[in-house]
């Protein structure tokens, strides 16, 4: 259940698309209701835009004020006196009303209960929660977190964490993913947020699932042990694996990758995932060749080593890459 890594990853996307919607509105003499719309739509496609366009914009008017005292009497450049930037329309009366609402949401975003983890390639992190539930981030992973009394609401910008959570009806527990919303109905789950594809696998308990372009319009779909709910941009399906092939796709969690009957170039991205030095594999015919076994995640020479002893293949080795050919 691997995929290629591509070089931009969404959040990065998300962030420059944030900085061009602040930009057109700061300096374009017309904000047309044609573009309050379009504004208006891309903030409702994702928690994550909101979050990245509010964090930006109160950077942004912090920088304004640094250069208003740094330069007094030079006038900064404010924000246009346009529709606000989600449904609930906010409309600004002046520049002290825009200081306060950018100053709330400042507060907001500095709150502690709202928190930021994140790994790198080849790190993995264990975050304990105050009930003994417990979330654990695999390689290159992104997690932000908002902690409160009556619910915990965590938004997977990227990458894998694995989830063990302890049901409490009266405190949701509820996981953002590519806009799909995870809610835990006492539960053990893995998530994986790659390159546009979304896996929910469930090992234990039940989880609810919202999706779009789910079975049924998008209600919420309850899945069951051994249940893995599978989406892409235009798509959402559920499949079926075994207790098996659900422990050997969590044994990062022991610091091992697990091959069985995996094309090579599967394994390869897989690997690819854990290490700053990455394979290729250089054609189709020995991308298809099928392995078997268990690797440490930072262990490329042992796999090399299958390549040239088991395998008999050619092995490159050019610095930052490693090329695997007939």
């Amino acid at each position: 259940m691997s995929d290629a890594i591509v070089p931009m990853n969404a959040s990065a996307e998300i962030e420059a698309a944030a900085a061009d919607w602040l930009t057109s509105q700061r300096d374009s003499g017309i904000w047309s209701e044609a573009d309050q719309v379009a504004f208006d739509a891309w903030l409702a496609q994702s928690n994550l835009h909101e979050v990245a366009f509010l964090r930006l914009e109160a950077a942004w008017v912090r920088a304004d004020r640094l250069a208003a005292l740094s330069h007094p009497g030079v006038a900064t450049n404010p924000a246009p006196q346009h529709g606000g930037w989600r449904p609930m329309v906010f409309r600004f009366a002046g520049a002290a009303t825009l200081a306060a609402i950018i100053a709330g949401a400042a507060q907001y975003f500095s709150r502690p209960d709202l928190q930021t983890y994140a790994t790198p390639v080849g790190g993995q992190e264990k975050i304990t929660l105050s009930d003994g539930s417990q979330i654990e981030l695999n390689t290159d992973t992104r997690l932000r977190a908002n902690f409160s009394k009556d619910e915990s609401k965590v938004w997977l910008e990227k990458g894998e964490a694995y989830f063990e959570i302890k049901h409490n009806p009266a405190r949701k527990f509820v996981v953002m993913v590519d806009g799909h919303r995870v809610s835990d109905l006492g539960t053990k789950f893995r998530v994986l947020s790659q390159a546009g594809h979304t896996e929910v696998a469930l090992l234990e308990g039940a989880v609810s699932i919202d999706a779009s372009g789910a079975p049924g319009g998008g209600k919420p779909i309850v899945l069951k042990p051994g249940d893995v709910a599978v989406a892409g941009a235009q798509s959402f399906h559920i499949t079926s694996a075994n207790s098996k092939s659900l422990t050997n796709e969590l044994g990062w969690r022991r610091g091992v990758v697990v091959f069985e009957s995996t094309t090579l170039g599967e394994a390869a991205a897989e690997l690819n995932r854990y290490n700053r030095k990455q394979l290729v594999i250089a054609d189709p015919a020995t991308a298809r060749r099928r392995i078997a076994g268990t690797f440490r995640t930072s262990d490329i020479d042992g796999f090399t080593e299958l390549a040239t002893d088991v395998l008999k293949l050619h092995v490159r080795n050019s610095g930052d890459t490693i090329t695997i050919s007939h």
